[in-house]
């Protein structure tokens, strides 16, 4: 077992696995093990990404300029990031996440003192750092667990400096597609519902006292209404696969009379379950920019 296996397996990942999936420890340990082997792959390859980005807009992440990461899970990313010259610093709600990650920079040689100010304890909605600081702002897979959008965009637009990018990507919620349950869903089944639906694929509930439906439109109308300029948005799927996804999902009947009657959708799950149906979602990615100064613009 590799060191980074250990730190995962000591971790709240093994519970979040096995409070999403219903999954016995076993299986969750199986697939951490297999998240570790991957890693830093997959975080190069984003890394690359991020250079790209930096390149285009000249944000200087190699030399002077600042980068943040919200919601960095493992802190693997920002290890990477910080490795190949990037000066990125990460926040994380979730205290069990802080142990992992600074565990994560240890392994990479970061002196210790260091990942104090690496990974950071925070909140979207209220991030404590100066005004226009960085020059980057990313975060993946979060803004369905963000109590309110409008502040946390607020925030990532105060924190930025003015030509400032910020980059997301998160589960599009008009799929019909539950990423961290990772089952069909028919889009935003209310609580009540979605339990029942749940209940049927013989998953744990737990889980949705943490998700918020988001969308690609929803994001981008709160991200211009605090004043962002979006510069390229889009999912990974064409929206236009939406409504054949519900019907591979509902067969022939309406969706009006399934939505209402919480029996009614644990036996469709049930039936879906049995048969093995499955569905694919699709994530949105959105580039935004803050706005230059009418003196930066000249």
């Amino acid at each position: 077992m590799s060191t980074f296996e250990q730190i995962l397996f000591g971790s709240e990942y093994l519970s979040n696995v096995q409070k999403f999936y219903g999954w016995s420890e076993e299986l969750a340990r199986y697939s951490l093990g297999s998240m570790a082997n991957s890693m830093e792959q997959l975080q190069d390859w984003r890394v690359d990404a991020i250079l790209q980005k930096d390149r285009e807009h000249a944000l200087g992440l190699t030399g002077e300029g600042r980068a943040l990461e919200v919601g960095f899970g493992t802190g693997s990313f920002t290890v990477v990031a910080r490795r190949r010259g990037i000066n990125m610093t990460g926040i994380d709600y979730t205290a069990g996440y802080m142990r992992v990650a600074r565990n994560l920079g240890s392994l990479a040689g970061f002196p210790e003192e260091e990942l104090y100010s690496i990974f950071r304890q925070g909140n979207v909605e209220d991030l404590r750092f100066p005004s226009n600081h960085f020059g980057l702002i990313l975060s993946s897979g979060v803004m369905q667990f963000v109590g309110d959008l409008v502040s946390a965009m607020r925030e990532m637009l105060r924190t930025l400096k003015p030509g400032g990018i910020v980059l997301l990507d998160s589960p599009d919620y008009r799929f019909p597609f539950e990423a961290q349950y990772n089952i069909p869903w028919i889009p935003f089944m209310k609580k009540e519902q979605a339990k029942a639906w749940l209940e049927g694929f013989e998953r744990p509930v737990k889980g949705l006292d943490y998700i918020k439906y988001v969308s690609l439109p929803q994001i981008m109308g709160v991200m211009k209404g605090v004043g962002f300029e979006i510069l390229e948005a889009g999912t990974l799927v064409p929206e236009s696969e939406i409504p054949r996804q519900i019907r591979e999902i509902l067969g022939p009947e309406p969706l009006d009379a399934i939505i209402d009657d919480p029996a009614h959708i644990y036996l469709l799950a049930r039936r879906l379950k049995r048969e093995g149906v499955a569905s694919h979602g699709a994530a949105f990615k959105i580039t935004a920019r803050k706005p230059l100064t009418q003196d930066e613009r000249g």
